[in-house]
């Protein structure tokens, strides 16, 4: 697997204390691209995976706890500026 197109988030806290890191997409195989995967960090610190919502806001996909941590690792380390700052607010 492989990040590609990573694009930090800008936006503000949420009022619920989440806040979107970035965006990315997940190149699982050479003929598998899965796009705009979200980083979050949710109010006790931990990051979240969060992958595109269908048009009625149900999640498009599902990973084993092992391949999302993993993910979740290999964002984070390209994140690195933008999960600092979120720790400064």
């Amino acid at each position: 697997m492989q990040l590609e197109n990573a694009r930090p988030c800008t936006g503000p806290t949420s009022a619920k204390g989440f806040r979107n890191i970035g965006r990315f997409n997940l190149r699982v195989t050479p003929e598998i691209l899965l796009y705009d995967m979200c980083l979050v960090r949710n109010p006790d610190g931990r990051l979240l995976l969060y992958p595109p919502t269908t048009k009625y806001d149900a999640p498009s996909m599902a990973f084993a706890p092992a391949t999302r941590t993993a993910i979740i690792r290999e964002a984070a380390t390209i994140f690195e500026e933008e999960l600092n700052d979120a720790n400064r607010h």
